[in-house]
């Protein structure tokens, strides 16, 4: 249902039962829309308008120098490189709070990443547990199941 009348996009044609909504706008009509959803800052997927969007703003990223494990010599150290990572990516969120997520597939924490929920949580908006570790709806990681991606 077309509810902005300054957008004419023979909408009432497509509500009519049994029709299908025109194949093919004009360039006319595409003007006209485009102009809508600008004046009305709609994000779209490859559409960005708004100009004080943070998923714009580049990301402030720790020198990643400073996370260097030192080796004196062959063997002579032992370090986790996806615990070190995880220190990273936990100074990174910290620096970017809300354009920054991590996703990737679930056990963020037996990936050694677990330092990220020094700072945030995984991004969960369906009911949780007292057993439930690290879920909150502003969490920062989002995990999916490695199964899912098959």
């Amino acid at each position: 249902m077309c509810r902005e009348p300054s957008v004419e996009l023979s909408c009432d044609r497509a509500e009519e039962p049994g029709t299908d909504p025109p194949a093919v706008l004009s360039g006319e009509q595409l003007r006209s829309l485009d102009a809508y959803w600008r004046e009305a800052n709609y994000l779209s997927v490859g559409q960005i308008y708004l100009l004080d969007n943070p998923l714009l703003r580049e990301l402030e990223l720790p020198d990643f120098r400073d996370y260097a494990v030192e080796v004196s010599a062959p063997t002579a150290s032992v370090s986790e490189p996806t615990q070190v990572l995880g220190e990273l990516l936990r100074d990174a969120i910290l620096a970017n709070p809300e354009n920054l997520r991590i996703v990737g597939a679930d056990e963020t924490a037996s990936n050694r990443l677990g330092a990220v929920f020094e700072v945030t949580n995984r991004a969960w908006d369906a009911k949780r547990l007292d057993s439930d570790d690290h879920l909150a709806p502003d969490g920062r990681v989002m995990e999916i199941l490695s199964e899912h991606l098959c």
